[in-house]
């Protein structure tokens, strides 16, 4: 097991945390749906994606839940790193085990 470094939210706000997995595609995985949910999160909220960008996209002819999905996952951002004591420590995170 490696521990890792892993980023995540969109460009409301970033969120930090180190984790413990097998494999680094295992930790981008889980930056990845943390990102997802942060993101969606802020739906509605600072601007981001609200009701008149929806009905304006329906009205265009796009699906909703599919034009919402789009959006929150062109919103994140996520990036993983190993974890290293020096570079890292000073962080505000929350420790967990995936």
């Amino acid at each position: 097991m490696t521990k890792y470094f892993i980023s995540f939210g969109c460009y409301i706000q970033i969120e930090h945390d180190v984790i413990e997995v097998e494999t680094q595609e295992e930790a981008y995985q889980y930056a990845y749906e943390l990102a997802v949910e942060a993101t969606n999160g802020w739906v509605g909220m600072h601007g981001f994606l609200d009701e008149d960008e929806v009905e304006e996209a329906v009205e265009c002819g796009e699906d909703a839940e599919e034009f919402m999905c789009e959006a929150i996952e062109n919103a994140t951002e996520f990036w993983v790193e190993v974890y290293n004591p020096d570079e890292h420590d000073g962080y505000k995170v929350n420790e967990s085990d995936w």
